[in-house]
């Protein structure tokens, strides 16, 4: 992918999380009985940011998604992780035994597992019942190219103590369990821990072990991806990670943008809340459509007047926020 379609990509999808988060949010529905009488201007700012902090989350993966399959990989369901009803005595034992070594570091990476699953199970489909994979063990994300089987989680940027062993034993299960029920070869599954960025500096992943080899242990750099180690391979483009900072920094860069969603923190009224996010709209839609509103009320359900360049147009609030592209009339219906 070129560094042109990264960046585009990217800055699309942000705009876009950031005006579902806005155009949804409930401002001031709740009081802290301390903070609200000290510091009101700061306690609405936190909730705001904490609130956006957490919805931006899921940009990440969204994000992988949108490049991934715009290089040929298949995105499939993460519902197709599943684990057995019964998981076969063998395979526990199997499994238990991959989990000591590694946590006790007799050895490092699942090579060895992967010759025990292809020799058990490859190209034998399971013939068991199966189930949703227990709490805490799900994958975000399946990617599939030329046979090949990515199970991703995606993490924060942060690793608490411990966290290695809990990560090494999910990213077994996984091989296991899909080699088990697809017969696929386990040699062509690839579980894998992924860190969008490294915090401390984003222009240099190796440095993130530094920081976090002890915490992630006993996962190895093959069992982990992060930052550009992940973005520059599900899009070919070694400076993925970069086009994607690039983007960030345009809408840094850019003052509507930026001053309009500045906005939120000053909210207090209701009727605040409305107006905000009647001009979020207008905003969203003179963003997306290149359109000016010609009423003097912007108001949902109904077919307002709206100027593109010379042409001349009818449409309401919905149609015009569509995603899909919207053709315009050159008069007024």
């Amino acid at each position: 992918m070129s560094n042109g379609h990264i960046s585009m990509v990217a800055k699309k999808l942000l705009v876009s999380s950031f005006y579902d988060y806005f155009v949804k949010k409930k401002f001031n529905e709740t009081e802290h009985f301390i903070l609200d009488r000290l510091f009101p201007d700061e306690r609405r700012i936190t909730s705001v940011m904490a609130g956006l902090q957490t919805s931006l989350g899921s940009y990440w993966e969204r994000l992988a998604v949108e490049l991934a399959t715009k290089n040929g990989f298949n995105s499939l369901s993460t519902k197709l992780l599943l684990q057995p009803s019964l998981i076969p005595e063998e395979l526990v034992t199997l499994i238990e035994a991959t989990k000591s070594k590694r946590e006790r570091r007799i050895v490092g990476n699942l090579d060895n597992l992967k010759v025990e699953l292809v020799a058990r199970y490859k190209g034998s489909l399971y013939k068991g019942e199966t189930e949703s994979i227990q709490k805490g063990r799900g994958c975000d994300l399946i990617f599939e190219k030329n046979g090949h089987v990515y199970i991703i989680d995606t993490k924060t940027v942060q690793v608490n103590a411990g966290n290695g062993n809990t990560y090494s034993e999910n990213l077994i299960r996984w091989i296991c369990y899909y080699s088990l029920i697809y017969g696929h070869d386990a040699h062509r599954i690839h579980p894998k821990i992924v860190f969008p960025y490294n915090s401390s500096d984003h222009s240099n992943d190796l440095a993130w072990w530094n920081d976090y080899k002890d915490r992630i242990a006993p996962l190895t750099s093959e069992d982990v991806w992060v930052g550009n180690e992940f973005w520059s391979f599900i899009t070919g483009n070694n400076s993925a990670l970069t086009c994607i900072s690039d983007a960030i920094n345009s809408l840094m860069a850019d003052h509507d943008f930026v001053e309009i969603y500045k906005r939120s923190f000053s909210i207090v009224t209701k009727e605040e809340t409305t107006q905000f996010r009647k001009d979020l709209k207008k905003f969203r839609i003179k963003a997306m459509r290149d359109v000016e509103l010609l009423d003097e009320k912007l108001v949902s359900g109904k077919r307002l007047r709206w100027k593109h360049g010379e042409c001349y147009f009818n449409s309401n609030i919905s149609q015009l926020l569509k995603p899909v592209e919207f053709e315009t009339v050159t008069n007024f219906v």
